[in-house]
């Protein structure tokens, strides 16, 4: 444990940035810094839209099309609590035969 707070105190702000700006990451960027790159898929989306009849539908309504898909849940705080009592309690539906009794 010693050793890992050792490392991580040691562990520089310009370690993190390179190793974001290595990945492709930018620092900074804002929206307008990505144009370029929008314009680009524009242009690519009518390549797209004329080989696969696609409809009317703009590049960016595309791209955005999952925008609201939920990719997980919450749980309740009662919902938790109820589950890990019954855990507790010995009650849970899960299965203990690889526990090893010591």
């Amino acid at each position: 444990m010693h050793r890992l707070c050792l490392a991580w105190s040691r562990l520089k702000p310009s370690n993190i940035a390179n190793c974001f700006a290595k990945a492709g990451f930018l620092a900074g960027t804002d929206e307008n810094d990505c144009n370029d790159e929008t314009d680009e898929c524009e242009s690519e989306w009518v390549e797209v839209q004329s080989k696969f009849d696609s409809g009317e539908s703009s590049f960016s309504d595309f791209a955005s099309v999952d925008n609201q898909l939920a990719t997980c849940s919450l749980e309740s705080d009662e919902t938790a609590v109820d589950e890990d009592i019954q855990v507790n309690n010995g009650s849970g539906d899960e299965d203990d035969s690889d526990e090893v009794e010591i």
